[in-house]
Protein backbone atom coordinates (compact mmCIF):
# COMPACT_ATOMS: atom_id res chain seq x y z
CA UNK A 1 0.00 0.00 0.00
CA UNK A 2 1.45 3.38 -1.01
CA UNK A 3 1.87 6.35 1.33
CA UNK A 4 -0.80 8.26 -0.61
CA UNK A 5 -3.32 5.43 -0.24
CA UNK A 6 -2.61 5.15 3.47
CA UNK A 7 -3.09 8.91 3.99
CA UNK A 8 -6.42 8.79 2.16
CA UNK A 9 -7.65 5.90 4.30
CA UNK A 10 -6.68 7.64 7.56
CA UNK A 11 -8.23 10.95 6.52
CA UNK A 12 -11.41 9.27 5.29
CA UNK A 13 -11.77 7.36 8.56
CA UNK A 14 -11.29 10.53 10.61
CA UNK A 15 -13.92 12.47 8.69
CA UNK A 16 -16.39 9.57 8.84
CA UNK A 17 -16.03 9.61 12.63
CA UNK A 18 -16.52 13.37 12.64
CA UNK A 19 -19.98 13.15 11.11
CA UNK A 20 -21.25 10.24 13.18
CA UNK A 21 -23.55 11.31 16.03
CA UNK A 22 -23.15 9.54 19.33
CA UNK A 23 -24.14 9.79 22.98
CA UNK A 24 -20.62 10.48 24.23
CA UNK A 25 -20.47 12.96 27.07
CA UNK A 26 -18.38 16.15 27.14
CA UNK A 27 -18.38 19.31 29.19
CA UNK A 28 -18.26 17.79 32.68
CA UNK A 29 -21.29 15.53 32.35
CA UNK A 30 -19.36 12.42 33.41
CA UNK A 31 -16.65 11.59 35.93
CA UNK A 32 -12.86 11.87 36.05
CA UNK A 33 -12.79 14.95 33.83
CA UNK A 34 -9.42 15.79 35.37
CA UNK A 35 -8.00 13.33 32.82
CA UNK A 36 -8.47 16.10 30.24
CA UNK A 37 -6.38 18.59 32.25
CA UNK A 38 -2.89 18.91 30.74
CA UNK A 39 -0.07 19.98 33.05
CA UNK A 40 2.78 19.61 30.55
CA UNK A 41 3.70 23.14 29.42
CA UNK A 42 4.98 22.14 25.99
CA UNK A 43 1.83 20.19 25.20
CA UNK A 44 -0.42 22.89 26.68
CA UNK A 45 1.33 25.59 24.67
CA UNK A 46 0.51 23.60 21.53
CA UNK A 47 -3.19 23.54 22.41
CA UNK A 48 -3.19 20.58 24.85
CA UNK A 49 -4.06 18.11 22.07
CA UNK A 50 -1.07 17.92 19.71
CA UNK A 51 -1.84 14.25 19.11
CA UNK A 52 0.57 13.78 16.16
CA UNK A 53 3.42 16.05 17.28
CA UNK A 54 6.39 13.82 16.59
CA UNK A 55 9.24 15.09 18.77
CA UNK A 56 11.62 13.33 21.14
CA UNK A 57 9.74 14.43 24.26
CA UNK A 58 8.01 11.97 26.58
CA UNK A 59 5.32 14.54 27.41
CA UNK A 60 3.75 13.92 23.99
CA UNK A 61 3.86 10.19 24.69
CA UNK A 62 2.03 10.74 27.97
CA UNK A 63 -0.87 12.13 25.91
CA UNK A 64 -0.53 9.64 23.03
CA UNK A 65 1.16 6.27 23.78
CA UNK A 66 1.97 5.59 20.11
CA UNK A 67 4.40 8.54 20.27
CA UNK A 68 6.69 6.54 22.58
CA UNK A 69 10.04 5.81 20.90
CA UNK A 70 13.30 4.09 21.96
CA UNK A 71 15.20 7.41 21.94
CA UNK A 72 13.12 8.51 24.95
CA UNK A 73 14.80 5.83 27.09
CA UNK A 74 15.68 7.14 30.57
CA UNK A 75 13.81 10.43 30.17
CA UNK A 76 11.99 11.91 33.16
CA UNK A 77 9.39 14.68 33.02
CA UNK A 78 7.82 16.70 35.84
CA UNK A 79 5.25 19.46 35.28
CA UNK A 80 2.94 21.63 37.32
CA UNK A 81 -0.16 23.71 36.64
CA UNK A 82 -1.70 26.18 39.09
CA UNK A 83 -5.30 27.33 38.83
CA UNK A 84 -6.84 30.22 40.78
CA UNK A 85 -8.03 29.79 44.41
CA UNK A 86 -5.49 27.12 45.33
CA UNK A 87 -6.32 24.39 42.79
CA UNK A 88 -3.26 22.67 41.33
CA UNK A 89 -2.41 19.84 38.96
CA UNK A 90 0.82 17.95 38.31
CA UNK A 91 2.22 15.14 36.17
CA UNK A 92 5.35 13.00 36.35
CA UNK A 93 6.55 10.18 34.11
CA UNK A 94 9.54 8.00 33.19
CA UNK A 95 10.35 6.06 29.99
CA UNK A 96 12.23 2.76 29.72
CA UNK A 97 13.02 0.94 26.46
CA UNK A 98 13.46 -2.84 26.48
CA UNK A 99 15.33 -3.79 23.33
CA UNK A 100 13.46 -6.32 21.23
CA UNK A 101 10.28 -5.84 23.26
CA UNK A 102 8.74 -2.39 23.45
CA UNK A 103 9.08 1.08 24.93
CA UNK A 104 7.36 1.57 28.29
CA UNK A 105 6.27 4.63 30.23
CA UNK A 106 5.11 4.86 33.84
CA UNK A 107 3.61 7.99 35.34
CA UNK A 108 0.97 9.61 37.46
CA UNK A 109 -1.12 12.75 37.49
CA UNK A 110 -3.27 14.41 40.09
CA UNK A 111 -5.60 17.34 40.53
CA UNK A 112 -5.86 18.82 44.02
CA UNK A 113 -8.95 20.96 44.58
CA UNK A 114 -7.70 22.40 47.85
CA UNK A 115 -9.34 22.64 51.25
CA UNK A 116 -13.02 23.37 51.90
CA UNK A 117 -15.10 24.32 54.93
CA UNK A 118 -17.50 21.64 56.12
CA UNK A 119 -20.86 22.79 57.46
CA UNK A 120 -24.08 21.19 58.70
CA UNK A 121 -27.56 21.82 57.31
CA UNK A 122 -27.80 24.97 59.46
CA UNK A 123 -24.67 26.46 57.87
CA UNK A 124 -22.55 26.07 61.00
CA UNK A 125 -18.89 25.30 60.20
CA UNK A 126 -18.00 21.88 61.60
CA UNK A 127 -14.51 21.42 60.18
CA UNK A 128 -12.83 21.10 56.83
CA UNK A 129 -12.26 18.54 54.10
CA UNK A 130 -10.16 18.07 50.96
CA UNK A 131 -10.81 16.77 47.45
CA UNK A 132 -8.41 15.33 44.88
CA UNK A 133 -8.23 13.07 41.83
CA UNK A 134 -5.37 10.70 40.97
CA UNK A 135 -4.43 8.58 37.96
CA UNK A 136 -1.62 6.03 37.78
CA UNK A 137 -0.47 5.41 34.23
CA UNK A 138 1.37 2.61 32.43
CA UNK A 139 2.01 2.78 28.67
CA UNK A 140 3.65 0.60 26.05
CA UNK A 141 4.47 1.23 22.40
CA UNK A 142 5.92 -0.93 19.66
CA UNK A 143 7.10 -0.14 16.15
CA UNK A 144 5.41 -2.43 13.62
CA UNK A 145 7.49 -1.37 10.62
CA UNK A 146 9.20 1.72 9.22
CA UNK A 147 5.91 3.61 9.15
CA UNK A 148 3.58 2.25 11.83
CA UNK A 149 3.66 2.57 15.62
CA UNK A 150 0.96 1.34 17.98
CA UNK A 151 0.54 2.16 21.66
CA UNK A 152 -1.71 1.55 24.63
CA UNK A 153 -1.96 3.26 28.02
CA UNK A 154 -3.72 1.90 31.09
CA UNK A 155 -5.02 4.18 33.84
CA UNK A 156 -5.96 3.29 37.39
CA UNK A 157 -8.08 6.17 38.67
CA UNK A 158 -8.88 7.19 42.22
CA UNK A 159 -11.09 10.13 43.18
CA UNK A 160 -11.63 11.34 46.76
CA UNK A 161 -14.25 14.04 47.33
CA UNK A 162 -14.72 14.56 51.07
CA UNK A 163 -16.03 11.18 52.35
CA UNK A 164 -16.98 9.99 48.84
CA UNK A 165 -14.52 7.77 46.99
CA UNK A 166 -14.54 6.28 43.52
CA UNK A 167 -12.19 3.97 41.63
CA UNK A 168 -12.02 3.54 37.87
CA UNK A 169 -10.11 1.86 35.09
CA UNK A 170 -9.47 3.32 31.63
CA UNK A 171 -7.28 2.83 28.58
CA UNK A 172 -6.02 4.86 25.63
CA UNK A 173 -5.34 3.13 22.31
CA UNK A 174 -3.42 4.84 19.51
CA UNK A 175 -1.78 4.27 16.14
CA UNK A 176 0.65 6.55 14.34
CA UNK A 177 1.80 6.51 10.73
CA UNK A 178 5.06 8.24 9.81
CA UNK A 179 6.45 9.17 6.41
CA UNK A 180 10.11 9.71 7.38
CA UNK A 181 11.26 11.12 4.03
CA UNK A 182 8.63 13.88 4.26
CA UNK A 183 8.67 14.37 8.07
CA UNK A 184 4.89 13.86 8.17
CA UNK A 185 3.06 12.03 10.96
CA UNK A 186 -0.59 11.01 11.22
CA UNK A 187 -2.07 9.74 14.47
CA UNK A 188 -5.41 8.38 15.64
CA UNK A 189 -6.15 8.24 19.37
CA UNK A 190 -9.06 6.77 21.35
CA UNK A 191 -8.92 8.14 24.90
CA UNK A 192 -10.45 7.13 28.21
CA UNK A 193 -12.21 3.91 27.24
CA UNK A 194 -13.22 2.43 30.55
CA UNK A 195 -15.61 2.33 33.47
CA UNK A 196 -16.07 3.13 37.14
CA UNK A 197 -15.20 0.18 39.32
CA UNK A 198 -16.75 1.77 42.40
CA UNK A 199 -19.07 4.78 42.41
CA UNK A 200 -19.40 7.75 44.75
CA UNK A 201 -22.95 6.99 45.83
CA UNK A 202 -24.30 4.11 43.77
CA UNK A 203 -24.75 5.97 40.46
CA UNK A 204 -22.46 4.89 37.62
CA UNK A 205 -21.31 7.70 35.32
CA UNK A 206 -19.52 7.71 31.95
CA UNK A 207 -15.85 8.56 31.51
CA UNK A 208 -14.77 11.46 29.22
CA UNK A 209 -14.27 9.27 26.13
CA UNK A 210 -12.83 11.09 23.13
CA UNK A 211 -11.51 10.33 19.64
CA UNK A 212 -8.75 12.53 18.23
CA UNK A 213 -7.02 12.59 14.86
CA UNK A 214 -4.00 14.70 14.04
CA UNK A 215 -1.31 15.43 11.50
CA UNK A 216 2.02 17.21 11.89
CA UNK A 217 4.81 18.14 9.52
CA UNK A 218 8.34 19.42 10.05
CA UNK A 219 9.82 21.33 7.13
CA UNK A 220 13.16 19.99 5.91
CA UNK A 221 14.91 23.34 5.49
CA UNK A 222 13.03 25.40 8.08
CA UNK A 223 13.10 25.23 11.92
CA UNK A 224 9.33 24.89 11.99
CA UNK A 225 6.77 22.15 12.75
CA UNK A 226 3.01 22.63 12.46
CA UNK A 227 0.13 20.44 13.57
CA UNK A 228 -3.62 20.20 13.08
CA UNK A 229 -5.72 18.15 15.49
CA UNK A 230 -9.39 17.23 15.14
CA UNK A 231 -10.89 16.72 18.59
CA UNK A 232 -14.10 15.07 19.84
CA UNK A 233 -14.64 13.14 16.63
CA UNK A 234 -17.12 10.88 18.45
CA UNK A 235 -19.64 13.73 18.48
CA UNK A 236 -20.53 16.22 15.77
CA UNK A 237 -22.56 18.76 17.76
CA UNK A 238 -20.30 20.51 20.29
CA UNK A 239 -22.56 23.54 20.70
CA UNK A 240 -24.47 24.38 23.86
CA UNK A 241 -26.78 27.12 25.08
CA UNK A 242 -24.78 30.12 26.31
CA UNK A 243 -26.91 33.03 27.62
CA UNK A 244 -23.89 35.36 27.37
CA UNK A 245 -23.92 34.93 23.59
CA UNK A 246 -27.71 34.97 23.14
CA UNK A 247 -30.03 37.78 22.19
CA UNK A 248 -33.27 38.41 24.06
CA UNK A 249 -36.62 38.83 22.34
CA UNK A 250 -37.74 42.41 23.26
CA UNK A 251 -41.39 41.38 23.34
CA UNK A 252 -41.32 38.11 25.28
CA UNK A 253 -38.06 38.50 27.17
CA UNK A 254 -37.06 34.98 26.14
CA UNK A 255 -33.68 33.97 24.78
CA UNK A 256 -33.61 33.50 21.02
CA UNK A 257 -32.31 30.22 19.64
CA UNK A 258 -28.62 30.23 18.82
CA UNK A 259 -27.82 29.16 15.30
CA UNK A 260 -24.47 27.53 14.64
CA UNK A 261 -23.57 27.15 10.98
CA UNK A 262 -21.97 24.05 9.48
CA UNK A 263 -18.65 25.85 9.17
CA UNK A 264 -18.73 27.08 12.78
CA UNK A 265 -19.59 23.59 14.01
CA UNK A 266 -16.78 22.05 12.02
CA UNK A 267 -14.23 24.55 13.31
CA UNK A 268 -15.11 23.67 16.90
CA UNK A 269 -13.37 20.37 16.21
CA UNK A 270 -10.20 22.03 14.91
CA UNK A 271 -7.07 22.94 16.82
CA UNK A 272 -3.97 24.33 15.12
CA UNK A 273 -0.47 24.96 16.44
CA UNK A 274 3.17 25.39 15.52
CA UNK A 275 6.62 25.30 17.07
CA UNK A 276 9.71 27.26 16.00
CA UNK A 277 13.21 26.01 16.82
CA UNK A 278 15.45 28.88 15.79
CA UNK A 279 18.58 27.62 17.56
CA UNK A 280 19.45 24.29 19.20
CA UNK A 281 18.17 24.16 22.75
CA UNK A 282 15.41 26.75 22.33
CA UNK A 283 11.90 26.60 20.89
CA UNK A 284 8.81 28.78 20.87
CA UNK A 285 5.33 27.27 20.47
CA UNK A 286 1.83 28.60 20.00
CA UNK A 287 -1.65 27.26 19.22
CA UNK A 288 -5.27 28.25 18.81
CA UNK A 289 -8.38 26.30 19.87
CA UNK A 290 -11.50 27.31 17.97
CA UNK A 291 -13.76 25.42 20.39
CA UNK A 292 -12.31 27.18 23.43
CA UNK A 293 -12.79 30.50 21.65
CA UNK A 294 -16.43 29.69 20.82
CA UNK A 295 -17.21 28.54 24.36
CA UNK A 296 -15.39 31.22 26.35
CA UNK A 297 -15.87 34.42 24.35
CA UNK A 298 -18.20 37.26 25.36
CA UNK A 299 -20.25 39.70 23.31
CA UNK A 300 -19.30 42.66 25.49
CA UNK A 301 -15.56 42.06 25.82
CA UNK A 302 -12.78 41.18 23.44
CA UNK A 303 -10.41 38.47 24.58
CA UNK A 304 -7.70 36.12 23.38
CA UNK A 305 -9.58 33.04 24.60
CA UNK A 306 -8.37 29.97 22.75
CA UNK A 307 -4.78 31.19 22.38
CA UNK A 308 -1.86 29.46 24.06
CA UNK A 309 1.87 30.01 23.76
CA UNK A 310 5.14 29.28 25.50
CA UNK A 311 8.80 28.39 25.14
CA UNK A 312 11.37 25.79 26.05
CA UNK A 313 15.06 26.26 26.76
CA UNK A 314 17.86 23.87 27.60
CA UNK A 315 19.66 24.81 30.79
CA UNK A 316 22.79 22.68 31.09
CA UNK A 317 21.41 19.16 30.50
CA UNK A 318 17.80 19.85 31.51
CA UNK A 319 15.02 21.27 29.38
CA UNK A 320 12.81 23.89 31.04
CA UNK A 321 9.37 24.58 29.48
CA UNK A 322 6.82 27.28 30.18
CA UNK A 323 3.41 28.01 28.65
CA UNK A 324 0.41 30.24 29.17
CA UNK A 325 -3.12 29.28 28.10
CA UNK A 326 -5.80 31.96 27.83
CA UNK A 327 -9.21 30.56 28.73
CA UNK A 328 -11.31 33.67 29.36
CA UNK A 329 -11.14 37.41 29.96
CA UNK A 330 -11.16 36.53 33.66
CA UNK A 331 -7.76 34.90 33.50
CA UNK A 332 -5.30 32.36 32.17
CA UNK A 333 -3.25 29.44 33.45
CA UNK A 334 0.53 29.08 33.61
CA UNK A 335 2.43 25.81 33.36
CA UNK A 336 6.05 24.96 34.07
CA UNK A 337 7.91 21.72 33.61
CA UNK A 338 11.29 20.00 33.44
CA UNK A 339 12.41 17.25 31.08
CA UNK A 340 15.55 15.39 32.11
CA UNK A 341 17.55 12.88 30.07
CA UNK A 342 19.30 10.73 32.68
CA UNK A 343 21.79 9.30 30.18
CA UNK A 344 23.25 12.77 29.56
CA UNK A 345 24.19 12.99 33.24
CA UNK A 346 26.03 9.70 33.28
CA UNK A 347 29.80 9.87 33.26
CA UNK A 348 31.41 8.66 30.06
Amino acid sequence: MSNLQTMRILLSFAFILLFIRSEAQIGGRGVYNFLDVVSSPRLAGLGSKAVAFDENDLNFALANPSMLRPSMHNQIAISNLNFPVGISSAEASYVYHKKGWATFQAGMKYLNYGQFDAANFQGIITGSFTAADYAFLLSASRQIDTNWNIGIQFKIINSVLESYTSWGLAADVAASYRIPEKNITFSLLLRNMGTQLTTYSGVKEPLPFEIQFGVSNKFEHMPFRWHVTLEHLQRWDLSYFNPNLSQVDPLTGEFLDQEVSFGQMFMRHVLIGAEFQMVPGFHFHTAYSFRRRAEMSMLTRRSSAGLSFGFGIRIFKTFFNYSRSIHHVAGATNQVGLTIDIDKYKKK
